[in-house]
C-alpha cells in the first residue's frame, strides 16, 4: 500500500505513541459544548466563622454540684479538675466563672476564666468529680439529678481505683461500673468502650475510642482486680443496732446518753453520705467494721442481678453528624461520633498551601488544573462526611501500572478523617473470614492487594456492598 510507513517500536515508545493519541482520538470528550448554557453557577461560598459547640445543659448540673460540697474548698488539684471538667462539656465561661466564684469568693476573679480557657484535652472525667461529691457532700445526692443524661466513662479509668494504698467508697466504684458497662439483652452480650492513644513521630497523640462486645462483661475471669473499700451504710448502720444493749441499767449515766447517741444518728441515718455516717459512727462507737478487700467481679455481678446496669434492647452502627444521635432510646449504637466533629479550629488554614493538596493534586488530579478525577475524590468523601449514615453501595477501585505511586497513603487520610472507623485488610481473607468480630461498625473497609483474591472471594464483595444489614461471630460466642 503506498502512502503508508510502518514504524516498529519497542514497548515504551508504543506507550509514548498511544499517549499522545489519545487526544487525538479522545479529546472531544474534555471540550467544553458550544451550545448555550441553563441555570444558575452556583458560586463557592466564602468561609464562615469558626463554628463553636453547643453547651447542653443536660450534661452537668454545676449549680447544684457546688451547692451539695458548699462546706468545702477545693484544694488546687480538685480546682482544676472542676474548671477543666466544665471547659470539656462545654459550659459557658462566663458561666462557670460566675458560679465559682460566687461559691469560692477568690481573692483572684479572673482566675477561673483563665484555667477555662487554657484547656487542652487532658483526661478530666466525670469519675474524679463523683469522688469529690462523695467525699465532700453535705448530704446524700442522686447522680442524675447532676447529670441528667447517661456519661459514658471509658474502660481505662479503672487506673483510679488501681492504688493499694487507697481506700475507696463503694458508691463510687459502682457508679464508674455503671458508667462503663452496658448490657444488650436481645443478643446477650455486654458492651464497653477504651480510649486507644496513638502517637505520630512528631509525638503529637490522638485519641481513638474502640468499642468491646462480649459475653463477658470487663473485669471478669483473669481481668477481674480486687480494691480496698470502707464500710456501707447499711454495715454501719447493723454496727449501730447491735450496739444497743439488750438490758439497759437506767442508773448508768453514761450508757443512757451513748443510747441516746445512737438512736439519734441511727435516726438520721438515710440523710447522710457515706462519708458523713462513717465519721459520725466512728464519733459513738469505739469499734466498727474494719476495711474490706473486694472484688470488681462481684460488684458487677450484683449491679447486673440489681439491674443498675443500662439495659438495651438491640444494638445498630448508625453515623452522625454534630453529635446529635438519631437512635431510639433503647438501642445502643456502637458509633460515638467523628473525632473531627468534636474538634474546634483556632484559625483558617487555606488547604492549597498544604501537602495533603499537593498530594492530592499529584497523584489524583495528574497536575492538570481541570482535576476531574481528583473532584470526584474530593466530593466522595465529603459525601460520606455529610451524610455517614448513607451508604454509597459503591466498590472503589484505585489501581495504577506501578507500585509505590500514593495509592495506600489515601487510607492514612481517610484514618484522619474517620480515626476509628477505617479498617486496614492486606487482603480478603481478613474482610471475608467467618470470625470477623472486629469488622464491626466501620465506616472504611480498606482492602490493599486484590490480585491474589480468587472469582469466589470477588463475587461475596457485591451482597457485602449493597446490604443493609450484617452478621459478625466472635469465635466461641454467639453470632449477632
Amino acid at each position: 500500500m503506498t502512502g503508508i510507513t510502518r514504524l516498529n517500536l519497542n514497548p515504551p515508545q508504543t506507550v509514548k505513541l498511544l499517549c499522545d493519541m489519545r487526544n487525538l482520538f479522545w479529546g472531544w470528550l474534555w471540550q467544553v459544548p458550544e451550545w448555550k448554557k441553563f441555570g444558575e453557577l452556583k458560586k463557592n461560598d466564602a468561609i464562615g466563622d469558626i463554628k463553636v459547640m453547643k453547651y447542653n445543659p443536660n450534661i452537668f448540673n454545676l449549680k447544684l454540684f457546688l451547692e451539695l460540697t458548699a462546706d468545702h474548698i477545693p484544694n488546687n488539684s480538685e480546682y482544676l479538675q472542676i474548671v477543666m471538667y466544665c471547659a470539656s462539656v462545654q459550659i459557658p465561661v462566663d458561666q462557670v466563672t460566675q458560679l465559682c466564684n460566687t461559691a469560692w469568693k477568690p481573692k483572684d476573679k479572673s482566675e477561673t476564666e483563665r484555667v477555662y480557657k487554657s484547656f487542652k484535652k487532658r483526661g478530666v472525667n466525670r469519675g474524679s468529680l463523683v469522688r469529690y461529691l462523695t467525699i465532700h457532700s453535705k448530704e446524700p445526692f442522686i447522680l442524675e439529678d447532676i447529670w441528667k443524661e447517661r456519661v459514658s466513662r471509658m474502660y481505662n479509668d479503672y487506673k483510679d481505683f488501681t492504688d493499694v494504698d487507697q481506700i475507696y467508697y463503694l458508691g463510687e466504684i459502682e457508679t464508674f461500673l455503671a458508667d462503663t458497662i452496658v448490657y444488650v439483652f436481645s443478643i446477650k452480650k455486654f458492651s464497653w468502650q477504651y480510649v486507644l492513644t496513638k502517637r505520630d513521630k512528631h509525638g503529637n497523640a490522638i485519641q481513638e475510642i474502640q468499642r468491646c462486645i462480649s459475653k463477658e462483661a470487663p473485669f471478669m475471669g483473669s481481668d477481674n482486680f480486687a480494691v480496698t473499700i470502707y464500710p456501707t451504710k447499711p454495715e454501719l448502720l447493723k454496727v449501730l443496732e447491735n450496739a444497743i444493749p439488750k438490758k439497759i441499767n437506767a442508773s448508768d449515766k453514761k450508757m443512757l446518753q451513748k443510747i441516746t447517741a445512737i438512736n439519734k444518728l441511727i435516726e438520721e441515718f438515710q440523710i447522710l453520705t457515706n462519708k458523713v455516717a462513717l465519721e459520725r459512727t466512728k464519733s459513738v462507737l469505739e469499734k466498727i467494721p474494719e476495711s474490706k478487700v473486694i472484688d470488681i467481679a462481684r460488684i458487677i455481678k450484683r449491679l447486673q442481678m440489681s439491674c443498675k446496669l443500662k439495659r438495651y434492647t438491640n444494638l445498630t452502627f448508625r453515623p452522625y453528624t454534630d453529635q446529635i444521635d438519631p437512635t431510639p432510646e433503647l438501642t445502643l449504637n456502637t458509633f460515638s461520633g467523628f473525632l473531627l466533629d468534636r474538634y474546634i479550629p483556632q484559625k483558617h488554614i487555606d488547604v492549597k498551601t498544604t501537602q495533603i493538596w499537593v498530594y492530592f493534586y499529584d497523584v489524583f488530579g495528574w497536575a492538570d488544573p481541570k482535576m476531574k478525577m481528583m473532584d470526584y475524590i474530593l466530593d466522595f468523601v465529603a459525601f460520606m462526611i455529610q451524610f455517614p449514615a448513607q451508604r454509597s453501595e459503591r466498590l472503589i477501585g484505585i489501581i495504577s501500572k506501578k507500585q509505590g505511586t500514593g495509592k495506600s497513603f489515601f487510607f492514612r487520610i481517610l484514618q484522619m478523617i474517620f480515626q476509628g472507623y477505617c479498617s486496614f485488610h492486606d487482603s480478603l481473607d481478613t474482610l471475608l473470614q467467618r470470625f470477623n468480630i472486629e469488622n464491626n461498625s466501620m465506616k472504611v473497609h480498606w482492602c490493599d492487594d486484590i490480585f491474589g483474591a480468587t472469582q469466589q472471594q470477588t463475587r461475596k464483595l457485591f451482597p457485602r456492598t449493597t446490604c443493609k444489614t450484617q452478621k459478625y461471630e466472635a469465635k466461641g460466642e454467639r453470632m449477632i
